[in-house]
């Protein structure tokens, strides 16, 4: 019978602190919004471009090594968990350039993740060949290593390792076939957003 007052006295002191820890976690915790900013990164890259391609009705898939790159983004930082910004990106060894425009989403200060729509522009480096252009659908995710954060501005500066996933639709052109693409680089850059 002791046991059981003991255990009921636990229990009504446990209900007693849960319930004031809950109404402590009710309060709304105060939300800094810093408002719109100037949002800016470049990254080297390096990566690979597949297409399918099908020759006398045999569909098979072409990958090539595009290594190294570059990308570069600039565009607004709406607040804290918002961007919109233009990327421009490209290889040299495998001349490619890709034109996107992004929406971004950073859901905890170390990671976001964005997508958007892009003109790729593809040279095969084959005299046989023309030039490809296609449209993408970029999708962006990134690991935000912040080494600075403004308590005046929230702006934030830090280092980027990030990776970026394509598929597109070629169209083509003399001695190229239309079809799928798909686009997959890694990059390792400087972010400020």
């Amino acid at each position: 019978m002791k046991s059981l007052r003991l255990l009921a006295c636990f229990g009504a002191l446990f209900v007693c602190f849960a319930s004031r820890s809950a109404r402590a976690d009710d309060q709304p915790t105060p939300v800094v919004d810093h408002g719109p900013r100037f949002r800016f990164g470049v990254s080297a890259t390096a990566g690979l471009i597949g297409q399918q391609q099908t020759y006398d009705n045999e569909t098979q898939w072409q990958s090539n090594i595009a290594v190294p790159g570059l990308a570069v983004r600039a565009g607004v930082q709406l607040d804290d968990r918002y961007a919109v910004f233009y990327q421009l990106s490209g290889s040299i060894f495998l001349p490619t350039l890709r034109n996107a425009a992004m929406f971004e989403v950073t859901p905890v200060r170390w990671f976001s993740v964005g997508a958007g729509a892009s003109v790729n522009y593809f040279n095969p480096l084959d005299y046989d060949a023309s030039d490809a252009w296609s449209l993408g659908v970029p999708v962006r995710l990134a690991v935000n290593v912040p080494f600075h954060i403004s308590p005046t501005s929230g702006r934030r500066l830090g280092m980027s390792f990030n990776v970026e996933v394509t598929p597109a639709y070629s169209f083509g052109g003399p001695g190229l076939p239309a079809g799928f693409q798909l686009g997959s680089v890694a990059g390792v850059g400087f972010e400020m957003f």
